[in-house]
């Protein structure tokens, strides 16, 4: 009896250490790889044992474990990891790719069409057959929530005021600009779109309907590779599509480029109607508008990356576009007064030949301080628009009975150039129980438009000094920001604040008239979330934001379609300051319903 009390003694003892310190602990973490992009469907599991799990979509993984386990981390084409369980709750992997593995190994983990959560939703656009033939604006234009209005303004949830993001940086561009670069970018070249609805401090405080960002596809897989695509289609005209894509990439090298050429020539109509008041008398215009648009895209991109160190990382990247853009709309404008008789009537022919080049470089620095997460990152970006529009304006006047009254002819030159710099440096640094994101960022965005008017007069132009103009914009902005995020078991919580400093100037050369503006925010942004179950997600936010006038709101130069419509900016515009409240609603990761709340000041239509 004494021996088998020895033995359960012996084996208490043995025993005892275990006991005390193998007690369960939830360990949480997300897995991504050195460029900081999630990595869904990373096995996760318990070193010597056949407990594991897999990461979700948005690379998150939980596991149940005890202290002192080791956890194994591998994903095909990454090198696989261990980690130690000690006192972290938290433990963030970065993987790194295996220059052996095997490029015949493929994964088949498909995302869903649309993700939702914190404050934004994600289009993924990757090997869609959505994006055959089509624009990067005919896809914003399929997604909920967004239409192109007037002037080619994108309206995002019924308003302007958004920004469009390319990667992640700015284009500080806006009507006709944006919406030339975006029909000129090929969607199957797009790997997603996110519209950010809430957007955090660490984003520019412009555009109170929130940002979308565009994000361009990346060869991932090593090797070399040559890609050939053409797409044809048929509308009133014949269109096509061409591209060219090339791309190496080794252990630590990456280059890439393509180039595209796309002639979406177009076809519309349209009718719309006004009041106006001519010598004291009501009348109403009906107006009838036929177009034609005869357009060739060429559209080119290269860059390279290089991890020079084992934790550093340098990119370079060039994005251009020039465009052979001919339109020419027929209008019909029937005049009539209050008792719906005719009383003349109106016939116009407007020609106009809009040559646009657009050219982008950036910088991209990036040293990955430990496997937990933590980087520093450094940007430099340059962006040159220039627009050369030379337009001929013809318009016939008639009386009621047919009889021709006069012939004017209007011809216009409207050179205009926009230069971008902006400069950042943010850093990321995820701890145990809390993650932190601050940075700063200078931008400077100098704008310079001209417009000269000729009219026809005995064979001779005559330059016309009474619509003629020159206006100059001049902008900088400078920011920092603070972000910081926890996770309390299903629920996140996100606050932050950015401070930024604007300093303007715009100058209309004809009536040698200055605006300035110069001022300085806050702009806090707060959201929380919260996974009810596996089906069901809500996400509350709140956030100030800021408007500010775009270029063209503040021109004052008037764009003429015909005689009576015209177009003008007013150099007078004050920022709009909003308070966006914002709720969303997501079950199964397909079924999202999002309701926004806007409270103004100086609110710009």
């Amino acid at each position: 009896m004494k021996n088998y009390i020895k033995i359960l003694v012996r084996y208490f003892l043995i025993l005892s250490p275990w006991l005390i310190f193998s007690q369960e602990v939830e360990v949480k973490g997300i897995v991504s790889d050195v460029t900081n992009q999630v990595l869904p469907g990373t096995t996760v599991f318990i070193k010597g044992s056949n407990k594991g799990t897999v990461t979700n979509l948005d690379g998150k993984y939980s596991i149940k474990t005890t202290k002192g386990a080791v956890l194994v981390f591998s994903f095909v084409g990454m090198i696989t990891r261990e980690k130690k369980v000690t006192d972290e709750e938290k433990i963030n992997i970065t993987l790194k790719e295996d220059a052996n593995a095997l490029e015949e190994v493929v994964v088949n983990f498909k995302k869903p069409l649309i993700e939702a959560g914190k404050g934004k939703l994600t289009f993924n656009l990757k090997k869609s057959t959505l994006t055959t033939g089509q624009s990067a604006l005919d896809m914003l234009k399929k997604l909920p929530g967004i239409n192109v209005g007037q002037n080619d303004a994108i309206l995002f949830r019924g308003a302007s005021g958004v920004n469009i993001m390319i990667d992640g940086k700015m284009t500080y561009l806006s009507g006709g600009q944006l919406s030339n670069l975006l029909k000129g970018m090929s969607a199957e070249d797009l790997k997603k779109i996110e519209l950010i609805t809430s957007p955090t401090a660490e984003f520019d405080a412009a555009g109170n309907t929130g940002i979308i960002n565009i994000v361009l596809e990346k060869r991932l897989k090593k090797g070399y590779a040559v890609n050939l695509r053409t797409t044809i289609s048929k509308g009133k005209y014949w269109m096509t599509n061409e591209n060219i894509s090339a791309s190496l990439r080794t252990k630590k090298v990456n280059l890439y480029g393509s180039f595209d050429y796309n002639t979406p020539h177009r076809f519309t109509k349209n009718k719309s109607g006004n009041t106006i008041n001519e010598n004291g008398e009501s009348l109403w215009l009906s107006r009838k508008n036929e177009s034609n648009y005869k357009i060739k895209y060429y559209t080119w991109r290269f860059g390279a990356e290089w991890q020079f160190l084992p934790k550093h990382s340098l990119s370079i990247n060039y994005h251009g576009y020039f465009d052979d853009f001919k339109k020419q709309n027929y209008s019909t404008v029937n005049k009539f007064n209050n008792l719906k008789e005719l009383q003349s009537y109106t016939l116009t022919d407007n020609k106009i030949i809009e040559p646009y080049h657009y050219d982008a470089g950036s910088v991209h620095y990036m040293f990955v301080i430990d496997s937990l997460g933590k980087k520093l990152t450094a940007d430099a970006n340059y962006t040159s628009y220039r627009n050369y529009s030379d337009g001929i304006l013809i318009t016939d006047n008639y009386d009621a009975n047919q009889n021709k009254l006069d012939t004017n002819v209007l011809k216009s030159h409207q050179p205009g150039n926009v230069d971008v710099f902006s400069a950042q440096i943010d850093a990321n640094l995820p701890f145990k129980k809390y993650a932190i994101k601050t940075g700063v960022k200078y931008a400077k965005v100098k704008n310079d438009n001209q417009y000269e008017f000729e009219s026809l007069e005995e064979d001779t132009y005559v330059k016309v000094p009474a619509l003629s103009n020159h206006y100059k914009y001049n902008e900088q902005i400078a920011a920092a920001y603070i972000t910081g995020s926890k996770e309390i078991n299903k629920t996140t919580i996100d606050a932050g604040l950015r401070v930024e400093y604007t300093r303007a100037e715009g100058y209309t050369v004809k009536e040698n008239e200055t605006n300035q503006w110069q001022y300085t925010k806050l702009f806090s942004s707060f959201s929380i979330g919260q996974i009810l179950d596996k089906d069901n997600k809500i996400d509350f936010s709140l956030n100030r934001r800021i408007n500010r006038p775009s270029y063209t709101d503040l021109n004052p130069v008037r764009w003429y379609r015909d005689q009576y419509f015209y177009y003008s900016g007013n150099p007078n515009l004050t920022p709009e300051l909003a308070w966006v409240y914002s709720f969303t609603y997501s079950l199964k990761n397909k079924y999202v319903f999002s309701a926004t709340y806007n409270q103004s000041d100086n609110f710009i239509n």
